[in-house]
C-alpha cells in the first residue's frame, strides 16, 4: 500500500473517529436538556396532596406528645386527684401565647385579666380535625392548583431520571473513550516535538 493510501485511510479513520464523537456529544447535549426538563417538570397533584398529608400527620403527632407532656405534668403526680377537684377547668383549645414573667403575670392578675394571655391551640385543633381536613385537601389542591393534574408524579420522574442518568454514563464514557483515541492517534502523526505541546 502506497503511503498516500495509508495516509488517507489514516485520514478517514480520523474523521470517522470524528464523527462519531461529534454524534455523542449531541446526545449528551440533547439527553441533557431532556433531563433538565424532568427535572423542571411541576410535580403531580397526588405528590402535592402526600406532602400536606405528612404535615398532618405530624402534626397530629406534636399535638398528642404535647398532650401526653401536659396530661403527665398537671395529673400523673403524687397529688393529681387535686388537680382535679374544686371546679377546676382547663381549654384543651387554648394555649398561652408566650410565656410571661412573674411580673408580667402578677400585672395581669392586678389588672384582673387572666394569668397570661391565651391564643388558640392550632395543634390540637389540626389533631382533632385531622380526618376532616385529610379528607379536603385533595379536592381543595386540585381545585386551587389545577396544573398540579398535568404535573409528573415522584415515581415517574425518579424512574425517568434515573433511566437517563444510565445513559448519560454510558454516552460520557464513550465520549471520553473516542477522545483518548483520537487523541493518541494525532500523538501517534505528530512530529516528536510537536507532542509535548498536545
Amino acid at each position: 500500500m502506497a503511503i498516500s493510501e495509508a495516509l488517507a485511510e489514516f485520514t478517514g479513520a480520523i474523521d470517522a473517529a470524528y464523527a462519531d464523537l461529534n454524534e455523542v456529544v449531541s446526545k449528551i447535549s440533547e439527553l441533557e436538556a431532556r433531563r433538565a426538563g424532568i427535572v423542571r417538570t411541576a410535580p403531580h397533584t397526588d405528590d402535592i396532596v402526600a406532602v400536606f398529608l405528612r404535615g398532618l400527620a405530624a402534626a397530629s403527632a406534636n399535638a398528642e406528645r404535647h398532650l401526653k407532656s401536659y396530661l403527665e405534668a398537671n395529673f400523673g403526680g403524687a397529688d393529681s386527684a387535686a388537680s382535679v377537684s374544686n371546679g377546676r377547668a382547663s381549654n384543651l383549645l387554648q394555649v398561652p401565647a408566650h410565656t410571661l414573667s412573674a411580673q408580667e403575670r402578677q400585672d395581669r392578675l392586678l389588672q384582673g385579666k387572666g394569668s397570661e394571655p391565651l391564643e388558640t391551640n392550632v395543634e390540637i385543633l389540626t389533631y382533632l380535625l385531622r380526618d376532616q381536613i385529610a379528607d379536603e385537601i385533595p379536592a381543595l389542591v386540585a381545585k386551587i392548583f389545577p396544573q398540579g393534574s398535568r404535573g409528573m408524579k415522584a415515581a415517574d420522574r425518579t424512574a425517568a431520571l434515573a433511566e437517563m442518568d444510565a445513559e448519560l454514563s454510558e454516552l460520557v464514557a464513550k465520549r471520553d473513550e473516542l477522545s483518548a483515541e483520537l487523541h493518541a492517534a494525532r500523538s501517534a502523526v505528530l512530529h516528536p516535538s510537536d507532542r509535548e505541546a498536545v
